[in-house]
């Protein structure tokens, strides 16, 4: 069973997983930077939270090919993709 935004509008982003609502998110600040973002739950967060209006990153290590799919699926959203080790402090000054 995958993960997924189960209700997103412009105000929040709801993520669930199974049926259950895992988290809910509002808008306020507009910005959310997805760790993991090509598959399961970052991708749910990322596509869920670009339709509610955030500007999302998106990083991840490896499989670029994943994310830059995520980013153009969620046509008319901000997303930008980053490759990138956030658990590099080299790799996060340098991927900005």
């Amino acid at each position: 069973m995958p993960w997924e935004a189960v209700g997103s509008n412009r105000e929040q982003c709801t993520v669930g997983y199974a049926g259950y609502q895992i988290l809910t998110m509002t808008n306020h600040d507009k910005v959310a930077i997805v760790t993991g973002g090509g598959r399961g739950l970052g991708r749910a967060m990322a596509l869920g939270l670009a339709r509610a209006g955030f500007r999302v990153a998106i990083s991840a290590v490896r499989r670029r090919d994943e994310i830059e799919a995520v980013a153009r699926e969620a046509t008319g959203s901000q997303i930008e993709p980053i490759m990138a080790d956030v658990s590099s402090a080299t790799d996060c000054v340098s991927s900005h």
